[in-house]
């Protein structure tokens, strides 16, 4: 086994985007995929009226109600986030610019949750966002999904939101940021000898 610095290698965005760097998601392909379907009913992850539940109508009036503070309340403090397989954002702290900045472009934004899905501390929650870009004035309407690891059934450890990012920067009327570059280690080549 060899021991040292770790082989690093730099990798674009577009390179993980286009699928030219195996180590991590296609993100492309997986925001091409549609919308997930869960079967409606009182199935095992139905939820009906558990705590869980209430904690997804919770979130999403506060969503609603514009408050930055209300969204994050519904966060460890020490949460983890990840937009479409991008870098991993951590800390109510960090959380709390990024529901502010998206308020500040969607000002009169209205979220709806399409439904949910509950397995013990696991949650899909799927929704549609409709609203106005701030500046440009168009209409969105986008739908998504995001994957939840609960800690005591009540708060989001962890979040992964997934949704078409090129289909939002369309409605909107506005460029996509220019990608940056990454850092990330390459896997070892070597092998261990018997």
């Amino acid at each position: 086994m060899q021991h040292g610095k770790p082989n690093l290698r730099v990798v674009s965005v577009n390179d993980v985007l286009s699928g030219q760097h195996k180590e991590r998601p296609n993100a492309a392909e997986f925001a091409r995929k549609p919308p997930l379907r869960f079967p409606q009913g009182d199935g095992p992850t139905a939820d009906p009226g558990g705590a869980a539940s209430g904690m997804v109508a919770g979130y999403t009036a506060a969503w609603n109600s514009g408050n930055s503070e209300s969204v994050v309340e519904f966060f460890t403090p020490n949460c983890e986030v990840s937009i479409n397989g991008g870098p991993v954002m951590r800390g109510a702290a960090n959380l709390a610019n990024l529901v502010e900045d998206f308020l500040d472009e969607v000002p009169n934004l209205s979220l709806v949750c399409d439904g949910c899905r509950i397995a013990g501390d696991q949650v899909a929650y799927l929704w549609t966002l409709t609203g106005h870009h701030v500046e440009t004035g168009k209409a969105l309407r986008f739908s998504g999904w995001s994957e939840w690891d609960l800690e005591d059934g009540t708060k989001i450890k962890c979040s992964r939101g997934w949704f078409n990012a090129s289909e939002y920067y369309r409605q909107a009327g506005i460029a996509a940021p220019k990608p940056r570059l990454t850092l990330v280690q390459a896997p070892s080549a070597t092998l261990e000898a018997n």
